[in-house]
């Protein structure tokens, strides 16, 4: 099988240790795409769900192997912490086995536009109040099962598969935005580096748009999650940086 070459590939929110990772997702997609350089963009290793309850598959090995293998390969790649991996963060600018920690990074593509490449936690209003985020985060988990459930039960009766988390995520967004304001803060920190543009994750929901900000075109780029779906980011071979939102087979 053929597979697709990109420039640079970003990928974030696999959520590995958690009930919600997905990792023959992951698997299936590094099997389908190559890239010269990789971004893990925050919350690869869900080191705050591990310290709840220790959950390590087989799967996890596997990717964790494949990374080392490619990088072994040639592929450059770069794991910017997140908020549920925030403990590598004091190894912002260390090199482990080939792999190069940061907190966020900025980027060129090959037709000269910079990139700002952050998680985006430090941006979420919500985040912000602990007692809100744990809640939250135990909510969402829990959404998730339900969905699994729902999507069993929709494939049985020859029905698409459907995301329970992601529509309500979406609602629920829409009411805290004047709160979070994620998107904005976001792009005011391309603006402040003097980027063209800023690839994050954390939200869980796949963007690609361009924003006004202070008088400025900002092409804001959310990889989504590996999750709930199969999202991410890439710089072509004419080096624009678009999303990618698969369809997943039913």
């Amino acid at each position: 099988m053929s597979k697709t070459h990109y420039n640079k590939l970003f990928l974030s929110d696999i959520h590995l240790g958690s009930l919600q990772a997905q990792p023959q997702k992951v698997l299936d997609l590094l099997e389908r795409v190559t890239a010269d350089e990789i971004y893990l963009v925050g919350d690869i290793i869900d080191i705050m769900a591990m310290k709840k309850f220790f959950r390590w598959e087989s799967e996890y090995n596997k990717i964790i192997r494949k990374l080392l293998k490619l990088n072994k390969n040639g592929t450059r790649i770069y794991y910017v912490a997140g908020n549920h991996d925030a403990q590598l963060k004091d190894y912002d600018g260390d090199n482990f086995s080939g792999i190069e920690f940061c907190i966020e990074k900025k980027i060129e593509t090959i037709s000269g536009k910079t990139y700002m490449v952050l998680h985006g936690d430090e941006f979420d209003g919500i985040f912000r109040s602990k007692m809100l985020y744990t809640l939250g985060d135990i909510l969402f988990g829990i959404t998730v099962m339900l969905n699994r459930i729902n999507n069993k039960i929709r494939q049985k009766m020859g029905y698409s598969s459907w995301s329970l988390s992601l529509y309500l995520k979406e609602k629920v967004k829409k009411r805290l935005k004047f709160l979070s304001n994620f998107e904005k803060l976001v792009a005011t920190k391309a603006v402040d580096n003097n980027s063209d543009g800023v690839i994050c994750g954390h939200v869980h929901i796949p963007e690609d748009k361009v924003l006004n900000e202070h008088n400025r075109e900002i092409h804001y780029v959310n990889t989504g999650c590996m999750t709930e779906f199969i999202s991410y980011a890439v710089e072509t071979e004419f080096g624009d940086i678009k999303m990618i939102h698969e369809k997943e087979s039913e």
